[in-house]
């Protein structure tokens, strides 16, 4: 099978992952060594071969390099990025991908996989995504996904519904779905229909390359990874204020969404008191098993402090798949605090006929 490579713009990622690689860079992590391995938690069962043509996938990344013209687009838009950062540190940035182990075995006709890599930190803090993006695409390749999802056209009627729909409601979003699009076609095509049909929906792109390509805002701050970084290196308990402190050392306001769930939200908020609340503009949900107690408990936070929360913001990013999540969300409790939301899969990966158990690899 000869599959082209997927991955062929080093800004193919998350912005995050530069956020927080320039902090690396300005607190001196660069060179801790950290890990990440691939838990199939969807149960996905892949096709045989599939571990050898992930293998050509991750090979064809060494090639690649940041141009000065995408570095010189990070300088003008990413103004939180460090000069030395961006063209010392990313100038001379190789791809090595040699520490990226993968091996499979057969079980009742498919491929079992296991992905993991270790290395210093700042060497392979984009292989996640890579990794993710180029996983699932290649999966549905090897399928023949392609004969199964709906046609490009009901998916722009798909899109539209649901789109202008959250226009409607007066709903901000951006679009976070690169780590489990369908394919990079689906992510620029969705991402295209917004900025046609509903521009006032859109506020931005995780994704560096697209958010370049279409000329909006690149959205991305902090990784849950980074947190669970500080807890192993410093104590969870104080993880959430050290990295704040420093955070804000580092950015002077900027990026100013935190990530509050690594080690419970109940835990951070002890840790987020009147001069952490006052200097950050917001949180981010991203696991709330109810979002209306979450909305509860950030407000009345913000009140037991008094700050007025309408001049703070949440922004929901926990695997939101339908409009009326939306709607809720806006209006519950409207005007008391802003929301905002970052919506990725339901977005990059909405491509299966109704009533199927076709689903994304998870």
């Amino acid at each position: 099978m000869n599959i082209k490579p997927i991955i062929t713009d080093p800004t193919d990622v998350d912005v995050y992952k530069f956020s927080m690689g320039n902090f690396l860079f300005k607190q001196g992590y660069l060179k801790e060594v950290v890990g990440w391995s691939f838990f199939n938690r969807g149960g996905t069962k892949f096709p045989i071969g599939y571990a050898a043509e992930l293998q050509k996938q991750v090979d064809s990344w060494e090639g690649l390099t940041f141009t000065d013209d995408l570095l010189s687009h990070m300088e003008k838009v990413m103004y939180w990025l460090d000069y030395f950062y961006i063209w010392a540190y990313l100038k001379t940035y190789k791809f090595d991908t040699s520490c990226i182990k993968i091996t499979s075995r057969i079980v009742d006709g498919y491929e079992d996989i296991s992905v993991s890599y270790e290395g210093e930190w700042g060497k392979i803090i984009f292989y996640e995504l890579f990794l993710l993006a180029t996983m699932s695409e290649l999966y549905n390749i090897m399928s023949g996904m392609n004969e199964k999802i709906i046609s490009e056209e009901a998916q722009r009627v798909r899109n539209s519904d649901k789109i202008r729909r959250m226009a409607a409601c007066g709903a901000k979003v951006a679009e976070f779905g690169t780590r489990r699009r369908y394919s990079k076609e689906v992510q620029e095509r969705i991402l295209s229909q917004m900025i046609e049909e509903t521009p006032e929906l859109l506020t931005g792109s995780s994704n560096l390359m697209f958010a370049r390509k279409f000329k909006i805002t690149p959205i991305g701050t902090i990784g849950h990874e980074l947190i669970m970084f500080m807890g192993a290196k410093y104590n969870p308990s104080m993880a959430d204020s050290i990295l704040m402190s420093k955070w804000v050392e580092v950015y002077q306001g900027a990026l100013g969404i935190y990530l509050p769930d690594t080690y419970t939200t109940n835990h951070f908020l002890r840790y987020f008191d009147l001069l952490n609340s006052k200097l950050w503009d917001g949180v981010r949900e991203d696991s709330a098993p109810d979002t209306d107690k979450y909305v509860d408990l950030i407000i009345e936070h913000y009140k037991k402090h008094r700050i007025d929360p309408s001049t703070k913001r949440v922004n929901h990013s926990n695997a939101i798949d339908s409009v009326e999540q939306v709607e809720h969300m806006q209006n519950y409790r409207k005007g008391e605090i802003r929301r905002a939301f970052g919506i990725g899969t339901w977005l990059t990966n909405d491509v299966y006929p109704a009533n199927t158990d076709l689903k994304p690899v998870d």
